[in-house]
């Protein structure tokens, strides 16, 4: 495999991982809510309000996550969209640890990383030239049987590969935050300093290449 291709193979599940923590971590520690599976957050609303309950911990991250796709389609006219994604994710996952664990903080945060959590969705969205999804797994699901029916033997290993990550980054999620708790979230903003950093060396590799 090249050079090139390794390093957006690489960049997808990094930010697969992180897509699987995120929503496990606000599952576990900030109310039930997923930060960017916004069907889950869909269905808890309308249940809760079926049962005369309106929750706002599930109807906000909802409301931000189609914000966060409104900026993130304006700034993909930026040749920095995706520099610009990634630190505003790391920034994002700093203040998310740092949140109180209240029900309005709780709020805070999950919204916050759902706007987050939108622009990554909508910036990062192909690997090897074929469509994925780093922030949940049904698109994914539903492209690797396609790859199967279609006999893609590539397509299956990389569509299995990026399920396979989400599923790890769930379970890290789980894992550090027995030991972290709330700031569990916090290391886990690396990941997206790694992916700036291979993304800069990428395009160094191709300036050099081009002179």
């Amino acid at each position: 495999m090249e050079k090139k291709n390794i390093i957006s193979v690489v960049s997808a599940l990094l930010l697969t991982l992180g897509g699987g923590f995120t929503d496990a971590y606000t599952f576990i520690y900030r109310d039930g809510v997923f930060a960017t599976m916004q069907t889950g957050n869909l269905i808890k609303f309308f249940i809760a309000l079926t049962n005369g309950e309106f929750k706002l911990m599930f109807l906000l991250p909802i409301i931000i996550f189609l914000l966060g796709c409104v900026v993130a389609v304006l700034l993909g006219k930026s040749k920095y969209q995706s520099q610009i994604t990634l630190i505003t994710l790391f920034i994002s996952f700093i203040f998310a640890g740092l949140c109180p664990k209240t029900e309005a903080w709780n709020i805070v945060c999950v919204s916050i990383l759902s706007f987050t959590g939108a622009m990554q969705f909508e910036a990062f969205r192909r690997c090897l030239g074929l469509r994925y999804t780093s922030t949940m797994c049904t698109n994914n699901m539903r492209l690797l049987g396609k790859s199967i029916a279609n006999r893609r033997l590539n397509d299956t290993l990389i569509y299995v590969s990026i399920i396979v990550t989400f599923i790890f980054g769930i379970v890290l999620g789980v894992l550090v935050g027995k030991g972290m708790g709330i700031y569990a979230i916090m290391p886990m903003s690396s990941i997206y300093v790694a992916v700036l950093l291979i993304s800069k060396i990428d395009i160094r590799s191709e300036r050099l290449q081009t002179e």
